[in-house]
């Protein structure tokens, strides 16, 4: 397996370099889960030509796993929500971004365990901000409104990494975050 910004390439038994634009060092792992699917589909008559996978692992998206929304400056989505993700992600960012001064923003809701989550993320960051998710506030506030007056300490060269659960980034993604100025997310 090689992982790198533009994803991952990796090997599973007779499929040699299959290429996955996905970030994330566990994507292959996920993807290596299909083409075992796929395996024993073939055992039921049903098939689905190397050529056809290929061409589905390089149009897979997955909107808000480690997503790069911005490069400049550098701000990632993801949607963990459990300690097992969260370590996932941290060795991510731990074999992308060595070093990389990391600003985090996380809501998680709070039937998650939150109390072993939020450590992991946390130590890692110059920065931690901790906003509430989907389930702390009204239902009357409106989704653009939950995240709207989050303000992040940004610098050159930091990487800002907007974390929690898939349903707290579909609303995150529709709200401005300023980092040095105004950016749309």
């Amino acid at each position: 397996v090689s992982s790198d910004l533009t994803g991952s390439t990796f090997n599973y038994f007779g499929y040699k370099e299959v290429n996955l634009p996905l970030l994330g060092l566990y994507q292959p792992w996920n993807a290596a889960n299909v083409l075992c699917a796929l395996e024993i589909l073939k055992y039921k008559g049903f098939t689905v030509s190397e050529k056809a996978i290929r061409e589905g692992f390089l149009a897979a998206r997955w909107p808000a796993r480690f997503e790069i929304i911005s490069r400049d400056p550098l701000i990632i989505f993801d949607g963990a929500h459990n300690p097992g993700k969260i370590g996932a992600l941290c060795a991510a960012l731990d074999s992308l971004y060595p070093g990389r001064p990391l600003i985090g923003v996380m809501g998680m809701m709070n039937r998650k365990d939150y109390r072993s989550s939020v450590p992991q993320l946390a130590k890692r960051c110059r920065v931690f901000i901790a906003v509430p998710a989907a389930d702390d506030l009204p239902q009357i506030v409106k989704p653009e409104e939950r995240v709207e007056h989050v303000q992040i300490p940004g610098r050159s060269g930091d990487l800002t990494l907007v974390e929690g659960e898939q349903i707290y980034n579909s609303y995150i993604q529709t709200a401005t975050i300023q980092v040095r100025g105004r950016y749309r997310a």
